[in-house]
């Protein structure tokens, strides 16, 4: 680089003595745009032996299951008590409200999807055979429900955009009279079927929780109180005996929270926390007992085993954490996740390492396929979407039993075929409900019946082997009246831990729990306990009693496990505006500095306490030496103070001037702790990438921003990322982003109202979705060349892919099919993707997305990395390549991957950075050259100008 810089000098003092030049015209263009590419594709699917599908009696499929030895399966309901089964849950009585999704794909265009055909049916099992001898209709006249949850105040009904409420004046009742009590997939109209809220998944905590959501509900005096947390998993969710959350994407078996989420979680916070969303089966590859040529994409290399066996799921639905007492004890807290595609349920067993949990796939011998899951049929109509837990102790298995179960969205024409060759697009109404037993289990004598039960016997039950019974009797218990509080202590305070989390959650709901209770647990030594009684009773005591439990958890002695270190950490900050309160959490930070769990727990305990904390913690001599962990802690303590002090970080009000306060403690580290400024001047650049964020608007540049100040160059550096977050009259660099014209304004709104489709799978603040999409915030795919975003969006991308020190190796779906995404909406689309969540990159018009669009119209399925890098990107660069000379000097530019690249004569080349269209730079220690092309009306480039020390040299094309 400094070679080249003298050489350019050298140019300069040519010209200056007079020496001349000759120019040229410019080379011809011989290069040529990506073509689309047959590369990837595997049309061996076609040419597979697939047996017909024909519709089986519930008697017939059963001969066509295969399932783990020692197990059974057996018929609970088939049509016509139930029709196009999606979700279900049963109510104290045995009884089965199942939700019928009747109105879903009736042909594979979708045609008429949006009818109010969908209805809710209760069952009834009159004989107590185990077999379903009655349905009624409970609630009709919906359009697409999903989701069904009993509550102590009645049915609730999840139809988006409604969540309904049955009430139920006597057991036999129907929902005649149902109830509006809140929004349910408000998004409805934004998203496709497939990406919409589900689950209504009943918690420990006495919370309702949803999948494809950050929501969750629960009655307060008999109105729906809504609360937010962490976004979750795609279809249906599950808990063990301790409360941990697991759900799932298609694509990938079983995710989990490693604790409660909604603990840390700030809605819209747009942070990340470790230890939520956790992909515990990487990769998620599946065994089916058929061939699956019809499956989304079978046509790509790599979807299908060689033997024509999907190879990795696609179609993962709902899941059951088993918590019953039918099978073997081995069985506890597994997990069941039904695979549609593959038409299997496989199976995971669950071990916890510290902290962390671990899933071991379970593969069974087979005959034929050498592997298998833990169930599957050679029925290709069978489709497990859900299963979950029953009264007596056995697995359950919602069964849609239909050809087509790709919604229209996303259905490949090639899919699409399959459907229509071997006539799975009809016969629709099917449905089933399986029920797996093990064979050493026994039955139930009798179907149970927990509505008339005694006080004595739900508490009793509390400490069932039997998840579904202690959650059936914790729920009944909130709404017992008379005095209970003594025996529920007993429990929270007995052997059985289990039953003393249900217990400690019954006395919270009910509004009973004490501190001195709290207190009396959390002296037990029982650490799963602890945890419990600190997250439903930590808000009753007081700061003086929080601090002295120190003792009587362990903390003192260094051994409390991680967990409830974690808790006790996140109780503290209750009291946090104490300053007795924050010195003890200074003690957790450094005790628990190597838990990035305790760490973040920190972080969130001194919430809108952060300018009382800041200042400590930079004063503490037991942080005054760099270590990567206390960095991020800092960073993360300062960007959550900015956060408070500004408020509305879209704001272009003027600003707060306490922010003066926060930049002069950012500057209080001093040379000798420049680490510390560093890492809170690096964590407001990344507040700035918020979309939509303004800096704060100050009066004045502040002292601490005056680049003339000599100081570190790292230090310097992270400065000039930090102001990002401020500006002030007169300041030069603001944002740096080119504004855009109204109409690229116009363009972006569309885009970003197209975006909806996006969100479901890359999430709404694009930061992406653990195990299902990338993030789109700052990946090069995004802000680089549009030619690339551009095809990615038309013809989709297969993995693996890495974006941002992650690989995804899952496929995007092709877009480019929809009517909607004409030129205008693309080119908006792109813009607002490379303008959104921070992203700086250059708007995109609609000739250059009609461009990209026929350049790729040959291309029939999604792109690989390598074919992707392969295409020619027309970066505007190819106007402004050849050799330019002035004097004896020749200045050659050229195209690089990395950019617009220059090397001169007499030694020296670098990489230029680009300021505008025909303006860039080259830079070293030596100084800075400015290098200006002019463009002639036609838009080509014959002559540059350099630009130094106020001197302008032209240099022009060589022959």
């Amino acid at each position: 680089m400094k070679k080249l810089l003298i050489a350019l000098v050298v140019v300069i003092a040519a010209v200056a003595l007079g020496w001349w030049f000759i120019a040229a015209p410019a080379p011809s263009d011989n290069s040529s745009a990506g073509q689309a590419s047959e590369a990837g594709r595997d049309d061996t699917y076609k040419t597979l032996d697939t047996e017909p599908a024909p519709v089986l009696s519930p008697q017939q499929a059963l001969e066509r299951f295969r399932i783990a030895p020692g197990f059974e399966i057996e018929l609970v309901a088939a049509e016509p008590l139930i029709e196009d089964p999606v979700a279900m849950a049963w109510d104290e009585y045995g009884r089965l409200y199942v939700v019928e999704m009747r109105g879903y794909m009736p042909d594979v265009y979708g045609n008429g999807s949006d009818e109010p055909v969908g209805q809710v049916v209760r069952l009834s099992d009159d004989d107590g055979d185990g077999r379903m001898d009655r349905s009624e209709v409970f609630l009709d006249g919906l359009v697409n429900p999903r989701a069904v949850a009993v509550t102590n105040q009645g049915i609730l009904v999840g139809e988006p955009p409604n969540l309904w409420l049955c009430e139920l004046p006597n057991p036999d009742a129907d929902c005649s009279a149902r109830r509006r009590v809140g929004d349910y997939a408000p998004n409805l109209g934004e998203g496709n079927v497939e990406h919409l809220e589900n689950g209504l998944f009943t918690g420990l905590d006495n919370w309702l929780y949803n999948a494809k959501s950050a929501r969750s509900f629960r009655f307060d005096n008999g109105k729906l109180e809504v609360r937010h947390g962490p976004q979750r998993g795609q279809w249906g969710m599950g808990q063990d005996d301790r409360g941990r959350l697991f759900y799932n994407h298609n694509s990938t078996w079983l995710q989990a929270d490693l604790f409660a989420g909604e603990d840390v979680v700030e809605a819209d916070s747009g942070v990340t926390y470790a230890g939520l969303g956790v992909n515990l089966t990487d990769p998620s590859e599946v065994f089916s007992v058929r061939v699956n040529p019809g499956v989304n994409r079978a046509y790509l290399e790599g979807t299908l085993r060689p033997d024509g066996r999907l190879h990795k799921a696609t179609g993962v639905s709902g899941l059951a954490v088993y918590r019953g007492d039918q099978f073997p004890a081995e069985y506890a807290n597994d997990v069941f996740v039904p695979e549609v595609a593959a038409n299997v349920v496989a199976h995971l067993r669950v071990s916890e390492q510290g902290m962390a949990l671990a899933a071991e796939h379970r593969l069974y011998d087979d005959p034929d396929w050498g592997q298998r899951e833990f169930l599957g049929s050679t029925d290709e109509r069978f489709r497990p979407v859900d299963a979950l837990n029953g009264p007596d102790g056995a697995l359950y298995i919602i069964d849609m039993y239909r050809g087509i179960v790709q919604d229209t969205y996303f259905l490949t024409d090639e899919l699409r075929e399959q459907i229509l060759l071997r006539h799975l697009d009809k016969p629709l109404g099917k449905g089933r409900i399986w029920r797996v037993r093990h064979r050493d289990g026994g039955r139930a004598a009798e179907p149970v019946n927990l509505a008339q039960a005694s006080d004595d016997t739900l508490l009793a039950l509390l400490a069932s082997g039997n998840g579904w019974q202690r959650d059936t009797a914790q729920r009944l218990l909130l709404a017992r009246g008379g005095d209970l509080t003594g025996r529920l202590a007993a429990l929270a305070t007995g052997e059985n831990s289990i039953a003393a989390t249900h217990a400690l959650w019954t006395l919270a709901g009910r509004g009973e729990l004490s501190p001195a209770l709290v207190q009396q647990v959390l002296a037990i030594n029982d650490p799963w306990r602890q945890v419990q009684a600190l997250r439903s009773g930590a808000q009753l005591l007081l700061a003086d009693s929080l601090l002295g439990l120190s003792e009587a958890l362990g903390n003192d002695s260094g051994q409390v496990p991680e967990r409830v270190q974690m808790q006790y950490t996140l109780a503290l900050g209750q009291h946090a505006g104490a300053p007795a309160v924050r010195q003890r959490l200074q003690q957790q930070l450094l005790s628990g500095m190597g838990s990035e769990y305790v760490r973040q727990a920190v972080v969130r305990a001194v919430r809108t306490q952060e300018m009382a904390f800041l200042p400590e913690l930079l004063a503490n001599p037991a942080f005054a030496t760099y270590s990567e962990p206390l960095a991020a802690v800092l960073g993360a303590v300062a960007a959550n103070a900015y956060r408070d002090l500004r408020g509305d970080l879209t704001s272009t009000e003027p600003a707060n001037p306490a922010l003066l306060d926060l930049l002069a403690l950012l500057g209080s580290a001093g040379e000798r702790h420049a680490w510390q400024e560093v890492a809170m001047q690096e964590a407001l650049r990344g507040l700035t990438l918020r979309t939509g964020f303004e800096p704060a608007r100050l009066a004045a540049m502040p002292e601490l921003f005056d680049t003339g100040a000599e100081v570190d160059e790292a230090l310097a550096a992270a400065r000039l990322l930090g102001r990002r977050a401020f500006t002030w009259p007169g300041d030069p660099l603001a944002l740096g982003i080119e504004p855009l014209t109204p109409a690229q304004q116009a363009l972006m709104s569309q885009g970003e109202t197209f975006y909806s489709h996006c969100a479901a799978c890359h999430g709404a603040d694009g930061a992406g979705v653990p195990g299902l999409a990338p993030a789109l915030a700052g990946a090069e795919w995004v802000t680089g060349p549009p030619e690339w975003l551009g095809r990615i969006i038309l013809q989709g991308l297969t993995g693996p892919v890495e974006v941002k020190g992650e690989t995804f190796n899952g496929v995007m779906p092709p877009h480019g099919h929809l009517a909607q995404l004409d030129d205008a909406v693309l080119a908006g689309l792109m813009t607002y993707l490379r303008r959104a969540w921070g992203n700086a990159a250059s708007a995109v018009d609609p000739d250059k997305a009609a461009a990209i669009r026929e350049n790729s119209a040959a291309r029939q399925q999604p792109w690989t990395v390598a074919e992707l890098r392969a295409v020619y990107v027309d970066r505007g660069f190819r106007r402004l390549v050849g050799e330019y000379s002035v004097s004896f000097i020749t200045i050659a530019i050229s195209e690089q991957p990395e950019g617009l690249y220059m090397e001169a004569t007499m030694g020296g080349e670098g990489l230029l950075t680009q300021l505008d269209d025909n303006l860039f730079e080259i830079r070293s220690e030596d100084g800075a050259v400015q290098i200006e092309f002019v463009s002639e009306p036609d838009g080509s480039v014959n002559k540059l100008i350099i630009h130094r020390d106020g001197q302008q040299i032209p240099a022009e094309r060589d022959t």
